[in-house]
């Protein structure tokens, strides 16, 4: 595995950047990046002209996290394999007060919702504002 390592000025190891520094060309190998510990921040993705965050890894002690777009980007995610997702910790769904119940939530087909006002899981099985809703338990 290569090994480099940048500090915010400087990139430094065995990294090569092309063009005018968007591409990092990975060509030659393996490369490990290593961010710094105990900090809010300390690796993000965003764009270049809103500076909406793609992507932010906290390694703040006690606050670990890795957020996956902001308020301002909602991107969806892509998992292009066919291998299993897993997850060890918790998973959490989306939630809803939904008294009706589910007769005034709006949905796409497939989409899982926890629905506060009856403490049960629902599946979208008709897309529409509002969905149908299925209840799972």
């Amino acid at each position: 595995m290569t090994r480099g390592r940048y500090d915010g000025n400087t990139l430094d190891g065995n990294f090569s950047w092309l063009g005018s520094g968007v591409t990092l060309d990975m060509s030659d190998g393996e490369k490990a990046f290593h961010i710094l510990t105990d900090v809010m921040s300390s690796f993000v993705i965003a764009d270049l002209v809103t500076l909406a965050r793609y992507l932010d890894i906290d390694t703040d002690t006690g606050n670990e996290k890795i957020d996956f777009g902001s308020v301002a980007v909602n991107p969806d995610y892509a998992f292009l394999g066919t291998g299993r997702l897993t997850a060890p910790g918790s998973f959490k769904l989306p939630s809803v007060t939904d008294a009706g119940p589910m007769t005034a939530t709006s949905g796409e087909e497939r989409d899982l919702v926890y629905n506060e006002s009856d403490s049960k899981v629902y599946v979208c099985t008709v897309t529409g504002s509002p969905a149908t809703w299925a209840a799972l338990n």
